[in-house]
């Protein structure tokens, strides 16, 4: 039951993780859209193309917003998720060094 515990945590934190990962991939992958789209208007001498260009980066920009909140509410979640696995462990030392005891007494027999 300690073990299920204990491993049911340390896999939730290691999806938060994953999440975490994820987030930040996106994050980048959006600022680099924006970086390129700023590189075509100063590259742009059609005005009107030039204006379309800045609502696509206007759009990008709220979603780098968006992707950035996202990546701090990730991290939060893998921060309590360590917290919460740290916890159980903790919980749960003493019984577990027991039953590493009692297995290594059985091994040794």
């Amino acid at each position: 039951l300690a073990r299920d515990e204990i491993e049911m945590a340390r896999e939730a934190f290691e999806r938060k993780e994953a999440a975490v990962v994820d987030a930040e991939k996106d994050l980048i992958e959006m600022k680099q859209r924006a970086s390129s789209l700023k590189k075509k208007i100063l590259l742009q001498d059609d005005r009107r193309r030039i204006d379309v260009i800045r609502d696509e980066l206007r759009m990008v920009n709220f979603d780098i917003e968006e992707e950035a909140r996202k990546l701090r509410r990730a991290k939060g979640e893998a921060l309590a998720a360590i917290d919460k696995l740290e916890a159980i462990e903790l919980r749960h030392w003493a019984l577990l060094r027991q039953n590493e005891a009692d297995l290594e007494l059985e091994d040794a027999s």
